[in-house]
């Protein structure tokens, strides 16, 4: 008993301090336990009590308390859809259970949150597991932090938010994506880990994604966005991209990869599309183990890539590009890089498959000068390379 008071203190001063932090209104906290000890059983008949900044904690124990419920018609544990800005903290993420026990989706359920309303949300210390969509909000802030999101469709879809913010959280095996961002100014995931999951960002001006590790499976795909990529440990026995980046047409939009370690997969990086640049520094691309190349370029994309270490694994090609088929020859520009271990200019032309390999590609690779040894690049702002490479 003396420990559970105590868990509790500790939430309720950390969620005082987060309020305060975040700007979000400070306002009343409800309680909800399943042994009774709480104001309410369920999470729902809380969210139906709530005003506006009001904090819901969340007692152990699993709820799967599955209604259809709103007008748009969610077969979900908890839906609100009006302009209350709401917090729900568990706990511990190793007690509280949002979902199932089993997953046996249904149309677009089960789902655990769904947020309807222009209103900031925020989930702590909660896990969420046979879910089609763990965590549906949008057009207001968004706050994950030390939660685990386990098997689904979309861990979190969030749409047109201010912000969005996932920090310190766990995702493994989603059919189609871990983390869904889409029309948004800023966008954070960051030291969080991927298992069979993988994160979008669609139409997003600021994706950034810092300090996470991929077991088996894409980290990232940028669609008609960009961002910045780093400190990420990416490891991989499947056939897809580690990095997917695809910008139909300009304007030009810039995906920063810098300090990741990259090893196996597909292509380490794919990018295409006319609007695409990748810039890529201080990174170490591994080769994949069942694509032919490390970077796949096609459909006039852009990639510059300094001071890495791109090491050769089998005999996967270095570099494949597709669909520079018209306009004037681009460019690639290659050079300043640390090619594995006895990189020569003759080995290089081999394993790099450009224009001066088929005449009808209007595409070059420079990779002048080799360098001896791996060089740390200096770091720079990600608004320092935009305006640099744009």
């Amino acid at each position: 008993l003396l420990s559970n008071i105590m868990m509790r203190t500790r939430v309720v001063l950390f969620l005082v301090t987060t309020i305060l932090s975040t700007g979000m209104t400070a306002a009343g906290v409800l309680r909800v336990e399943q042994d009774g000890s709480g104001e309410y059983l369920l999470i729902q008949d809380a969210v139906d009590a709530a005003t506006d900044g009001d904090t819901i904690l969340i007692g152990p124990g699993r709820y799967d308390d599955l209604q259809v419920r709103g007008s748009m018609s969610s077969t979900s544990v908890v839906y609100w859809e009006d302009e209350r800005s709401l917090s729900f903290i568990g706990t511990s993420a190793d007690e509280v259970i949002i979902g199932p026990t089993s997953y046996s989706p249904v149309g677009a359920g089960p789902q655990g949150i769904h947020q309807h309303g222009p209103a900031d949300v925020r989930v702590e210390n909660l896990t969420f597991e046979n879910l089609k969509f763990s965590i549906v909000a949008g057009r207001g802030r968004f706050y994950a932090e030390r939660a685990h999101f386990l098997v689904g469709d979309y861990g979190l879809l969030i749409q047109d938010p201010d912000t969005c913010s996932v920090r310190d959280c766990s995702f493994n095996g989603f059919a189609d994506h871990a983390v869904g961002i889409f029309n948004a100014d800023h966008g954070v995931i960051e030291n969080c880990e991927f298992t069979n999951a993988d994160i979008y960002f669609g139409s997003t001006r600021n994706g950034v994604v810092r300090l996470c590790t991929v077991a088996n499976g894409r980290l990232v795909t940028y669609f008609m966005s960009e961002g910045l990529v780093e400190d990420c440990d990416v490891q991989s026995d499947v056939s897809v991209s580690c990095i997917y980046v695809d910008t139909l047409s300009p304007p030009r939009l810039t995906v920063i990869v810098r300090g990741n370690v990259f090893r196996g997969g597909g292509a380490n990086v794919s990018v295409v599309g006319s609007g695409s640049l990748v810039y890529a520094e201080r990174n170490e691309f591994s080769g994949p183990t069942d694509w032919d190349t490390i970077f796949a370029l096609g459909d006039r994309a852009s990639l510059i890539a300094h001071n890495n270490h791109i090491r050769r694994i089998g005999d996967q090609y270095l570099v494949t590009t597709t669909s520079y088929r018209a306009g004037n020859d681009a460019i690639i520009n290659l050079g300043s890089n640390y090619w594995f271990d006895d990189g020569t200019p003759a080995q290089l032309d081999s394993l790099i498959h450009d224009g001066n390999d088929d005449p009808e590609l209007h595409i070059l690779v420079n990779y002048d000068p080799i360098l001896t040894d791996p060089v740390a690049a200096e770091k720079q702002s990600f608004g320092s390379f935009k305006a640099r490479y744009r």
